[in-house]
């Protein structure tokens, strides 16, 4: 945001979580740096990459009529988030008792 309270066009990102009937659950990443715009585009389906390579030349150029500059599209696929749990610090069961200070 700017120093007025206004969303800063130059320096922004903005995430779009769409459910589309066509290509169902997708998420478009846009950041944007001194108007310098990348998309990243997570859906599971395979063809869409092959699909915005067609149409990227029209968003560049929509883009730089607009003062903006397309770095990159990014296809991804979504991931699910593996969590291992960790180690606690405090082990259990490890026979000592009370609690240690130290300043």
């Amino acid at each position: 945001m700017k120093e007025d309270g206004k969303i800063d066009p130059d320096h922004a990102r903005v995430l779009f979580y769409l459910d589309l009937e066509a290509i169902h659950k997708t998420v478009v990443d846009m950041q944007v740096q001194n108007k310098v715009v990348t998309l990243t585009i997570f859906n599971e389906d395979p063809t869409l990459k092959m699909l915005g390579a067609v149409l990227e030349d029209r968003l560049a150029e929509g883009l730089d009529e607009e003062g903006y500059r397309l770095s990159a599209v990014r296809f991804k696929q979504f991931q699910e988030e593996v969590i291992t749990p960790t180690k606690s610090s405090l082990s259990t069961g490890s026979g000592t008792q009370g609690v240690d200070f130290r300043i």
